[in-house]
Parts: C-alpha cells; sequence; structure tokens
C-alpha cells in the first residue's frame, strides 16, 4: 500500500512517560502519557502528525496556497500557519469568531506572526467553508482520509506493547479515525477509547467513519478496517458547557495535574478527555495491576487566553 507523500515535520517518536504520582494519587491503575505534546514547539501537538500528509499532498500538487479553518484558538490552523510559513507556502486561516475584531493572543497571535492571512468568520459562514479554487483546501483539524494517516503511522510507535484502554480526545475525528485504521494494520492489542469534547458519540461515530469510507476509496488495502462502532469506544457526557467553555471543576483537574506531574493540560480537549480517565477509574473500571495510556495532543498555547479562567 503506497501512502500519501510526506513531509516531515514532527519530532519523532514521541516518548511515553509514566504518571506515577497521579496513578498513586488516583488510586487506580498505572498511567502512561504518549506525550505527542512534544512534536515540537511551535508545530507541538497531533495536528503536526496529520499536517505531514495533507501539506505533503500539497506540495505534490505544486500547490502555492493553503487554505483551512478552525475556531478562533485553533491549534490546527496555529500548526499549519507555521508548518506553511517552514515549507515556503502562502497560508489562508478562516477563524470562527463571534467577536468583531478579536486582538490576536494565544494560537491567533502565532498564526499571525507567521504571516497567515487571517479571515473572521461568523458561524454560519463557517458552515459554508469548503474547497476552492484559490489553494490547496485542509478541514478543520486535518481530520480527512489523507490526515488520518498520521495516526495510522503513530500506531507503529505504540504496537510493541499493550495497554487495557488507549485515552484520547475527540474533536475533528481524524486522530481517532487513525488510529482506528492503524490499530487493524498493525494488530494494536490496546482497546482504543474516546472522550468527546463536544457533540455527541453517534455525531463522531458518523464523522470517523466517513472518513474511513473515503480512505477505503483510495486506499483498497484499508477495505478490512472495521466501522468505527467496531473498533473505537466513544464516551460522552464530558463536553460540560460545550466545545471550548470550561466549569471550575476542569481547572481544579488541570492545576492538579500540573502540580502533581509537571505537566500541563490544553483547556479545550486533553483536559476534557483526563476528566473522562479519571471517571473510568472511580467507576472501577480498572484494576490497580493495569496500564492504560494517554494521549497528549498538545494545545498548551490555547490556554494563554484564559488566564482569568484558569487562575480564578
Amino acid at each position: 500500500m503506497k501512502p500519501p507523500p510526506r513531509v516531515e515535520l514532527a519530532r519523532l517518536p514521541t516518548p511515553l512517560y509514566p504518571l506515577d504520582r497521579l496513578s498513586n494519587r488516583w488510586g487506580g491503575p498505572r498511567i502512561w502519557m504518549k506525550r505527542d505534546e512534544l512534536t515540537g514547539v511551535e508545530l507541538s501537538g497531533n495536528k503536526v502528525r496529520k499536517l505531514e500528509f495533507c501539506l505533503g499532498e500539497a506540495l505534490a500538487q505544486n500547490a502555492q496556497k493553503v487554505l483551512t479553518c478552525g475556531g478562533l484558538q485553533s491549534n490546527h490552523c496555529r500548526a499549519t500557519a507555521i508548518a506553511c510559513a517552514r515549507l515556503g507556502l502562502k497560508c489562508v486561516v478562516y477563524l470562527r469568531t463571534d467577536e468583531d475584531d478579536p486582538a490576536p493572543d494565544g494560537n491567533h497571535l502565532l498564526a499571525v506572526l507567521a504571516g497567515a492571512e487571517v479571515r473572521f468568520v461568523t458561524r454560519d459562514e463557517y458552515r459554508e467553508l469548503g474547497p476552492s479554487d484559490e489553494g490547496y483546501w485542509i478541514p478543520e483539524g486535518a481530520s480527512n482520509e489523507v490526515g488520518m494517516w498520521g495516526y495510522l503511522n503513530a500506531c507503529e510507535e505504540l504496537k510493541e506493547r499493550s495497554f487495557s484502554a488507549l485515552f484520547h480526545a475527540v474533536g475533528s475525528g481524524g486522530t481517532t479515525a487513525g488510529l482506528a485504521a492503524g490499530s487493524a494494520l498493525h494488530g494494536l492489542e490496546t482497546p482504543i477509547v474516546g472522550v468527546c469534547v463536544c457533540d455527541t458519540p453517534q455525531f463522531f461515530y458518523d464523522k470517523i467513519d466517513a472518513i474511513l469510507e473515503r480512505a477505503r476509496g483510495r486506499w483498497p488495502e484499508l477495505e478490512g478496517v472495521p466501522p468505527a462502532r467496531e473498533s473505537v469506544e466513544l464516551l460522552g457526557g464530558f463536553e460540560g458547557l460545550g466545545y471550548a467553555l470550561n466549569r471550575p471543576e476542569e481547572w481544579a483537574l488541570l492545576r492538579e495535574v500540573a502540580e502533581t506531574e509537571g505537566i500541563v493540560l490544553d483547556p479545550v480537549y486533553t483536559l476534557k478527555a483526563m476528566m473522562g480517565l479519571r471517571q473510568a477509574i472511580r467507576d472501577g473500571r480498572f484494576t490497580e495491576d493495569e496500564e492504560v495510556v494517554f494521549l497528549h495532543t498538545g494545545g498548551l498555547f490555547g490556554l494563554f487566553p484564559k488566564r482569568s479562567e484558569a487562575l480564578a
């Protein structure tokens, strides 16, 4: 099977790191962290693995400009802007916001500094965005049949050992689709558990299946990859107030992890996924003899615009 073209952007492989103090504090299984926030500095997080393939395809098609979209504090848009600057590509990011002229901060600031053209859009306008003749289009989160190859390949870094579960955040579906495909191809024995940070498990099962279906159409060798409902468990009930919105108990957990392990979660994705893992431990899903792995998908820069909430 010939994968899509790839350009190397991430520092790989990322390390597995034990969270023994947190494990002892919670009294459950031994928790490991797959530290994909260490894929780089400006290019930190899971988006970079996916962009390696999306931008590889863009270069193979001789694209001169890349367009993409996300929320005002989109990790993906920041990573795309930085990667395009490194590759000499023009970049346009559509940022969804209810503000008239938001001041650059966090991910938005970094995208501006990297020279991306920022176009603000309303929620209604955002729903109409898609491919155009202006340049190579990457959907939000680089979550399509090309971007999912980033986490299809990442499964090679996890196949040497098995865990009782791999917990990760689900926000656009591409990471989960890649894990599902990679698990099937590489014989990963670790069950995949996704924690939805918005919408419902049903919504994301459909979205992941759509990505996998398009992938099977381009790469017939993926025909054996089962539907998402057979390969991934998605957990709902942890979206809280909604996408990119946080409750006091979530901020308390972020500080607990930072104070206990010296590792900072992001407020949009990994924080809510960690809420899901902690609840599973509280529910007695795992014994003390088991081991689980948590995928840290980055997002630190999105914390800074929320500094007042974080410190309240």
